[in-house]
């Protein structure tokens, strides 16, 4: 999958420089000669939504120009409508389709997509990230040139590398591939489980190296954000697959999601203990965590839970990272690195719980607790003792047994009666003579034949 992404990326055509130059000028508002020293003519790079173009400034430094490709927008918003239409009608066919959310992955794709256009969005987006990964001192992320930025053109610092996939120059920089992998997954990482803001975008075209080792990242436009919960539970489920955890994991999948029917919790557990065995059985050349992370979709949508569309977000990302990873070694133990990660973000959970803000946080909220609990004692006893508190019960499904139980009191009183009628006219038999007899006798036995007649509609007179 990761190389087959790898080739789109890599084959989209070029435009004209004259219509980037026009753009540029148009943007600026001034002849590109009054702005720059120069600028190449042909591209470093052309993707899906801009170019890339080497400049340089009046001042002598050289800048990269990433420039949006003319009318991009209109032709997004078509392909976009189009999108929906075949999510909806694939959704609507094929019923394990719906594990992956179709439509809800478009409607991420489409708010994600329009801030991918919008240049200003994705320098303010590098700066953040520059700030979250400032620990990394081997990593090193673009500085912004926001006197020559817009909306439709990012200026920032140029670097100069090779990509990851080209192996002559890896080979002769004789950096060490396992270790240069494990240092951009703990990148990555600290992104996804700590900060909750991650590049989503992490293909070998826009991590770029040079022979020194350092790590270069570019490309912002299209990030991820992760609350407080998400990262927690993401977290807690790669640690629960990593343990062999099936119980644990799945539960942290009904955390993460919302129920959308009946959840067989027992299915579930048994799907997802399943699925992780034979996921962590694999030889480790074979793991990967955006597989693990898609396949947790696809059973918790088999299971009636729906899954947040950022958590797909996720298993994308990771999907490209597996394929990166593997790209500089083949040979990436992935069961090694995750837990070398999970010492880390156990750290980084107990760092966050006792934090400084968080403390306080909950010593104000235990304080306003204890301070509101005797008001609210009182009030209740009140409620009380006034006769204003109610109970009420709701049944569901016991009208049928309601009835039942009516009809057999019904029958049980009809039949005391009748054997009381019967010891009446036994006794004045004896007692008043043979007419009262009678009559307390006809009585009696019109009882019997309407008890009877009633017994027998209860009887269930099938074969079966």
């Amino acid at each position: 999958i990761g190389l087959e992404l790898q080739k789109l990326l890599d084959e989209v055509e070029t435009i004209e420089f004259s219509a980037i130059k026009t753009l540029l000028e148009d943007e600026y508002n001034e002849k590109l000669e009054k702005i720059f020293a120069s600028v190449d003519e042909q591209p470093l790079a052309s993707a899906s939504l801009a170019q890339v173009y080497k400049a340089r400034l009046k001042s002598g430094k050289e800048v990269a120009l990433k420039v949006q490709r003319p009318g991009v927008r209109q032709k997004i918003d078509t392909d976009i409508d189009i999108l929906y239409d075949i999510a909806a009608s694939i959704q609507n066919r094929i019923s394990y389709s719906k594990a992956y959310n179709l439509v809800a992955l478009v409607k991420e794709f489409e708010k994600n997509i329009h801030k991918e256009l919008d240049f200003e969005l994705e320098g303010l987006n590098m700066e953040t990230i520059t700030k979250n990964i400032s620990e990394f001192k081997e990593v090193k992320i673009p500085n912004i040139y926001w006197k020559y930025s817009t909306k439709k053109i990012l200026c920032m610092e140029f670097m100069e590398g090779f990509k990851i996939n080209q192996k002559t120059a890896l080979e002769k920089s004789g950096l060490d591939r396992k270790n240069l992998a494990w240092k951009i997954l703990d990148v990555y990482s600290k992104q996804i489980y700590v900060d909750g803001f991650f590049q989503s975008d992490p293909h070998i075209g826009n991590i770029i190296i040079n022979n020194s080792g350092r790590i270069q990242l570019i490309d912002f436009g299209s990030v991820g954000q992760l609350d407080e919960n998400m990262r927690r539970e993401i977290a807690t489920l790669i640690f629960h697959i990593v343990f062999k955890e099936g119980e644990q994991a799945a539960e942290s999948l009904i955390r993460l999601g919302s129920q959308r029917g009946h959840c067989d919790y027992t299915a579930l557990r048994n799907d997802v203990s399943a699925t992780i065995a034979e996921f962590t059985n694999k030889p480790a050349k074979f793991l990967s965590i955006g597989h693990g992370i898609l396949d947790m979709t696809r059973l918790a949508s088999e299971h009636n839970i729906e899954l947040p569309a950022t958590f797909s977000l996720v298993g994308k990302t990771f999907l490209l990272l597996d394929f990166m990873a593997r790209t500089l070694d083949p040979t990436f133990d992935y069961r090694r690195y995750l837990q070398h990660i999970i010492p880390v973000l156990i750290f980084e959970r107990l760092k966050s719980d006792f934090s400084g803000p968080k403390l306080i946080r909950n010593a104000m909220e235990s304080s306003k607790l204890a301070s509101d609990l005797p008001s609210k004692i009182n009030f209740f006893i009140d409620k009380v003792l006034k006769d204003e508190f109610h109970v009420i019960f709701q049944h569901e499904g016991l009208e049928k047994v309601t009835r039942g139980v009516t009809s057999a009191g019904l029958v049980i009183g009809l039949s005391l009666v009748a054997a009381g009628l019967s010891i009446i006219s036994i006794l004045s038999f004896f007692a008043s003579g043979p007419i009262l007899a009678w009559i307390v006798g006809s009585i009696t036995f019109a009882l019997l034949v309407y008890l009877a007649f009633r017994m027998l509609r209860k009887i269930n007179w099938s074969d079966d």
